[in-house]
């Protein structure tokens, strides 16, 4: 709900992974640990843009070799402005 509230309201924020030019790694940031199964992790994750900002690209690395530094994996984007 609250990401369908800031996608579709008056000032109108982007989801820059949605609108990255190109797009690498996984689709999902939230992993608890890697107690989650890999089919049923989500992203909710987000950078939001203005539409004046341009998302060259984004990416969300895997955990590596079942080492987790957090339960969530970073989200990070190229923007130009």
């Amino acid at each position: 709900d609250a990401y369908k509230t800031i996608t579709s309201n008056e000032f109108v924020m982007k989801d820059a992974f949605k609108i990255a030019e190109k797009k690498e790694g996984v689709s999902y940031t939230f992993h608890n640990f890697g107690r989650i199964p890999a089919g049923s992790r989500e992203k909710i994750d987000y950078i939001f843009v203005t539409p004046q900002i341009k998302v060259s690209d984004a990416f969300i690395p895997s955990e590596t070799s079942g080492k987790y530094l957090s339960d969530h994996n970073p989200h990070i984007a190229t923007l130009e402005f």
